[in-house]
């Protein structure tokens, strides 16, 4: 929030590494659970205590694989203070809202209260009241939603679309 940390995603495991930037050395490494992966970005609460980290869950140790018991997307909550996964506050997208596919980005909003998720597979955001892990919308937007910001005063979010070339306003 300051410029003095930097945060990294794992794609590969859903690790966060949290960097000091002023004398560019490795503060710690969060682990993330086993089945995490596919991990492309980082939203920050407004206090600084809290990131949120969209990913996949690959269930892969299921012995029994069906299309539907395999890949997951969820997003999972870290404590920066005390530098753990929140294992009680991984929140599965597909559990509380339509079908959604490949968490990409996500951005919380000024007041803490929403999460909006942009999910690049089924070309939708998702936003999520975090008081109580709720769906509270989900907007389809153009091909391939990859990126998210707000507006400054928090009444528009402007959606990047790879695919179809532009930006939704939401």
């Amino acid at each position: 929030l300051d410029g003095r940390v930097l945060y990294v995603v794992h794609f590969f495991t859903g690790e966060l590494s949290i960097i000091d930037t002023v004398q560019w050395k490795l503060i710690s490494k969060i682990s993330n659970r086993p089945d995490a992966n596919l991990a492309r970005s980082v939203a920050l609460g407004p206090d600084g205590r809290t990131a949120y980290l969209p990913h996949l869950r690959s269930n892969v140790t299921n012995r029994r694989l069906q299309f539907d018991t395999t890949v997951f997307p969820v997003v999972s909550k870290f404590n920066l203070a005390k530098q753990t996964d929140l294992p009680g506050g991984r929140i599965a997208l597909d559990a509380i809202g339509q079908p959604s596919n490949n968490p990409w980005d996500a951005v919380v909003g000024s007041d803490g209260r929403r999460l909006h998720v942009v999910n690049a597979g089924s070309n939708d955001v998702q936003t999520i009241d975090l008081r109580n892990g709720k769906s509270l919308a989900q907007t389809n937007v153009g091909n391939n939603p990859r990126g998210i910001v707000l507006s400054a005063d928090g009444q528009f979010a402007y959606v990047h679309n790879a695919l179809s070339g532009d930006i939704s306003v939401i």
